[in-house]
């Protein structure tokens, strides 16, 4: 949905492309998807734990192994939210475009 919003909301393709390329570098990179968080610094640990990349991990690996994931409701609910937040972002771009 963010990025629904990006190509809706930029008007400029080549701005939409180098956004999305960066935020593709940022989320494989600083992100606790492929490594634990605590090896990342205190603060970024932190602000991870507010995007939903980190839960869309947990989500996943609680569909392969439920026996091994603790606190996933916490993370459906935070996908849940940013879903709804895409969303709505989404909907004010393609309102704007018209």
């Amino acid at each position: 949905m963010l990025g629904y919003a990006l190509g809706h909301g930029l008007s400029n393709p080549r701005t939409t492309q180098l956004i999305a390329s960066s935020l593709t570098f940022v989320v494989f990179g600083f992100t606790p998807i492929l490594f634990p968080a605590e090896q990342l610094p205190g603060w970024l640990a932190a602000l991870n734990w507010w995007f939903p990349f980190r839960h869309m991990a947990v989500i996943v690996r609680d569909a392969l192994a439920p026996q091994l994931v603790a606190n996933a409701p916490i993370s459906y609910l935070m996908v849940g939210i940013w879903g709804l937040v895409g969303t709505g972002l989404s909907a004010w771009a393609l309102g704007r475009r018209r």
